[in-house]
């Protein structure tokens, strides 16, 4: 069942939901002004550069690793959901 709390990990760390990600416009600090996610991950100067394969799984896995989901008690529905990055604009 896609309602159940067991599968919400697994729908929030997919491959899937990473990919959707990537291609979020976002404002950063760092950068100044509103930029694909992809190109931030990468670390491009320039949006229009076409990324290689490799960029993309690279940045999937910066993605999944940033993502972090605890079950503090294994009887209760409830998880703690954590995301870190180097800006609170990333996370949110």
């Amino acid at each position: 069942d896609l309602s159940s709390t067991e599968m919400i990990p697994d729908l929030i760390k997919s491959r899937k939901l990473a990919k959707e990600l990537l291609s979020s416009i976002l404002e950063t600090e760092k950068y100044g002004y509103a930029r694909p996610l992809i190109h931030i991950l990468s670390n491009t100067e320039n949006d229009s550069v076409k990324l290689s394969l490799y960029d993309k799984e690279r940045a999937i896995r910066q993605i999944s690793r940033s993502i972090k989901i605890e079950r503090p008690v294994r009887t209760s529905g409830l998880l703690l959901i954590s995301v870190s990055s180097f800006e609170p604009n990333l996370v949110s």
